[in-house]
């Protein structure tokens, strides 16, 4: 009797604690969401009067050296929203508010989009870029934005990590029983020549917050949500990611889009619309 209601005792104390945890979890997620609304409003005026600023709307900034600053301040807004719309975005994760607004695109041009965004990135890293995309790649049925973002998120992650004079890999292929990937699906990785991540922490970057900790990277800013947000979009898909990597050696970072996002018959419409013939 006396060991039942030890049993009882504790299954109700747990409960109440799992209670205060989930009632914590969501006070934290409606501050977080409060807050960067807050933050935003300021923030975006910031950002659009400093760019009539640069753009010099109205005229020529004087004395010149004003120029530079404005520019530092528009760098610096804009970095600073970005880390704050990932915070929202993680709140909406955590709360179980992750909406897919699926439409049916190539995701080739896409990553070709992409890559045209960061070509900045990528020239002032001293980074060397290479592309080997499938042939014939087909169109997927998914949420383009999120996509878009998962390909910013890694190509921006290798950026960070990986010093001047580096190469990366963007990769996209369809992997099936024949291709011996051990996976199903569309599969996109970007590949780096960069610093690595310990074998150990594998598992631990992919969580929000977590970053990888070392000489190099302390320099480097960063919420440490990018691969978390990530992960939650793919899985939002039914894919999923997962890192291959070695320690200054580089890293493979693998996004696994599922077999069933995959539109083979809107890619046989479009062969046959090419070939100038009548569709179906």
């Amino acid at each position: 009797l006396v060991i039942a209601d030890l049993a009882t005792a504790r299954a109700a104390a747990l409960k109440e604690e799992t209670v205060r945890a989930e009632a914590a979890s969501r006070s934290k997620t409606q501050f977080l969401a409060s807050m960067s609304h807050e933050l935003r409003t300021p923030l975006n005026a910031i950002i659009g009067f400093t760019d009539l600023m640069r753009l010099k709307t109205f005229g020529e900034l004087q004395p010149p050296r004003y120029g530079e600053y404005v520019e530092d301040i528009h760098r610096s807004g804009v970095h600073l929203l970005h880390m704050i719309n990932e915070l929202l975005d993680m709140g909406k994760i955590e709360s179980g508010h992750v909406e897919l607004c699926e439409t049916v695109f190539h995701p080739a041009e896409v990553g070709f989009e992409v890559l045209h965004m960061l070509r900045q990135s990528l020239a002032e890293a001293g980074l060397n870029l290479r592309i080997d995309v499938a042939k014939n790649l087909p169109p997927i049925c998914a949420d383009q934005q999120q996509v878009r973002r998962i390909l910013i998120n890694l190509l921006s992650n290798s950026i960070k990590y990986t010093p001047a004079g580096g190469t990366i890999t963007l990769s996209v292929c369809i992997c099936d029983d024949e291709s011996g990937c051990g996976v199903e699906g569309m599969r996109v990785t970007v590949a780096d020549t960069g610093i690595g991540i310990p074998e150990h922490k594998l598992e631990k970057v992919l969580e929000p917050f977590e970053q990888v900790e070392n000489s190099f990277t302390k320099t480097r800013a960063g919420t440490g949500l990018g691969l978390s947000l990530t992960k939650a979009m793919l899985e939002a898909h039914g894919g999923r990611l997962w890192l291959e990597s070695e320690l200054g050696r580089g890293t493979r970072a693998h996004a696994l889009l599922p077999t069933s996002r995959i539109v083979w018959n809107e890619m046989m419409r479009t062969t046959t619309l090419q070939r100038g013939a009548s569709p179906v």
